[in-house]
């Protein structure tokens, strides 16, 4: 499938459909502690997967739309998340084979599959937004304001993650299944299997 950029496909307003990752709901977890998140009091996850609805979400700091008025605040209760609802393929992949993948994989994974990428912000409130991507004629049409700056139009996916994988190898964590520093909550992990099984 060919991709193509639409500067037209705008982020837009939405309604929060899931709950945010935290330590209660996460499947697998990363958190962080640093000056950073200390300087603009967010909580301590970073990135992680739940499910939730028989819908797995993999969240991810989102550095460009972190609230910077929260440093001025006692509470570490500040967050900022890319959200992907990315499929059971890929989930599965990242739960049993400790793959875990890019964020353009992710992007594709969800963009392909007809599902929105949520940004979830949470200053005084939580506002959620969304982009959408649209399939004609065996072209995929994402946003342009989302989309990496090195990428190509009328390029394929698998073309556009090969690039990323040859050029930023050393930068993204990709293409092979290797030992991170998430953890695994094994009661959330356990209860899936058994549903599973039931």
């Amino acid at each position: 499938m060919k991709v193509i950029r639409d500067k037209s496909i705008n982020k837009q307003r939405d309604t929060l459909n899931f709950d945010v990752i935290s330590h209660d709901n996460a499947i697998i977890v990363k958190t962080r502690d640093d000056d950073y998140t200390k300087q603009f009091n967010l909580v301590d996850i970073a990135e992680g997967l739940t499910l939730q609805n028989n819908q797995f979400y993999y969240f991810t700091h989102d550095i460009v739309n972190t609230p910077h008025t929260a440093r001025y605040r006692d509470t570490r209760d500040i967050f900022s998340y890319k959200v992907y609802p990315i499929s059971n393929e890929l989930a599965n992949k990242l739960i049993y084979e400790k793959y875990l993948p890019n964020t353009w994989e992710m992007f594709f994974d969800v963009f392909s599959n007809n599902k929105k990428i949520y940004i979830v912000v949470k200053n005084w409130d939580i506002d959620c937004y969304s982009y959408s991507a649209k399939i004609e004629d065996d072209k995929l049409i994402i946003p342009y304001g989302i989309s990496s700056s090195d990428m190509k139009d009328e390029q394929t996916i698998e073309e556009i993650l090969e690039n990323h994988a040859n050029r930023y190898n050393s930068m993204f964590r990709a293409y092979i299944p290797k030992e991170t520093d998430l953890q695994y909550n094994l009661d959330i992990l356990r209860d899936i299997k058994l549903k599973e099984l039931l």
